[in-house]
């Protein structure tokens, strides 16, 4: 039997944060709420900043490969800068997370997402 996410995230939906890119995110492999995990593809350009952070499922962990575009990812101790060619890990948790891409560029990145269930029963 696939374990389940925890209630909060079952309730959870990232798809109105994305709703202002359209064919720009799309779902690739896997499902986070049925499977503990999902692929998904972006390439998007906004012409204004985008809370990144409203797609990330509370208590997630999450992979992102930023091919281009730039975002930064923050909390109350520390800001990381994502640039083109790069990786980050990140956790969801409490506070949670400010992430935005950085308006104007073109945006392409592969995020594979993690339940902490998924990472406790398979790690």
């Amino acid at each position: 039997m696939p374990p389940q996410s925890p209630p909060a995230a079952a309730a959870f939906t990232e798809a109105p944060a994305w709703s202002a890119v359209g064919a720009g995110w799309r779902p690739l492999f896997g499902s986070f709420r049925a499977l503990g995990f999902s692929f998904e593809w972006h390439d998007f350009k906004t012409q204004a900043e985008l809370d990144w952070s409203r797609s990330f499922h509370p208590g997630s962990l999450e992979l992102c490969l930023n091919l281009d575009g730039q975002a930064t990812l923050a909390d109350a101790r520390q800001t990381v800068e994502l640039r083109p060619r790069a990786s980050v890990f990140y956790f969801q948790g409490a506070p949670p997370l400010a992430a935005s891409p950085r308006a104007q560029d073109q945006h392409r990145f592969i995020t594979v997402e993690f339940a902490a269930e998924f990472l406790k029963t398979h790690l």
